[in-house]
């Protein structure tokens, strides 16, 4: 009896123990389970049916049920002097513009000469105008400092719509991304977008089917957008996308020269 006793006495705080343990575990375990799904789970876009895809020119059009698709353009200086209402009249809804880039050799931070212009004429012909930044970030460190330098210029302006972040590498010479790797790619954007989604924007990335089969870590990159650039029939990414620039040679009235051609989805 005495030895029950005593074990009676010594089961209480093992219990105890054993329960804290159990509880330590069950919270460990859907923390865990959490995490993966962050990492795994299906991103914030969508998979396009090409039964719903019309392809008629100058826009492609987009109806599915549930869905709004917008269509758009993407600029830069490159374009010139952009007529924006004559692009609204052809049927744009939205322009994605150039903000700035990083030197790919003097990794100097520089503001696209005619983004402010651009951005004040797009909102004021009624398009909804989100940038991109073209990036040669190496560090995550670097890449915050992108984010932060397109956070500055758009004070003051009408952007409402995605910030992009636009890592290439760039092959006409040497460049300072080179030697970059998948793993330090993946880890640039997640800071970049940090940054975006802390001062109230919605962040995505750019990508083309190379990046996100070869550099870059999708599962990391799970929570958030993408913009696919992928010129075939639909745009071939498992786990959807929210922009899609389906052609680098759109024409389009007001704009001279070819041009990107983009629709972003959204869920209604």
């Amino acid at each position: 009896m005495e030895e029950k006793k005593k074990g009676g006495k010594r089961a209480a705080p093992n219990r105890r123990g054993w329960l804290l343990a159990v509880l330590v575990l069950a919270g460990l375990g859907i923390w865990g389970i959490l995490e993966w799904r962050a990492h795994t789970a299906p991103g914030p876009g969508i998979s396009v049916n090409e039964e719903a895809l019309t392809r008629r020119e100058p826009f492609y059009q987009y109806d599915a049920p549930g869905v709004t698709a917008r269509a758009g353009v993407d600029v830069s200086s490159y374009q010139g002097v952009v007529d924006w209402p004559a692009v609204k009249a052809a049927g744009a809804d939205f322009a994605m513009l150039r903000v700035g880039f990083r030197g790919y050799g003097t990794g100097a931070l520089v503001e696209d000469n005619a983004f402010a212009q651009n951005a004040a004429d797009a909102a004021n012909a009624g398009l909804t105008v989100g940038v991109y930044f073209y990036s040669q970030a190496v560090t995550e460190e670097e890449a915050a400092e992108e984010a932060r330098f397109v956070v500055e210029r758009l004070r003051g302006t009408n952007v409402s719509g995605p910030i992009a972040y636009d890592l290439e590498f760039y092959t006409a010479d040497e460049a300072r991304t080179d030697d970059l790797t998948g793993e330090q790619a993946t880890q640039n954007a997640i800071a970049f977008c940090d940054v975006i989604r802390q001062a109230g924007y919605e962040p995505v990335v750019y990508m083309n089917l190379h990046w996100a089969g070869s550099m870059y870590g999708m599962e990391e990159l799970a929570h958030l957008p993408v913009w696919l650039a992928s010129y075939g029939p639909v745009p071939a990414l498992d786990r959807g996308v929210t922009l899609w620039q389906y052609s680098e040679s759109g024409v389009v009235d007001g704009i001279e020269g070819p041009v990107d051609l983009d629709l972003w989805f959204t869920k209604e």
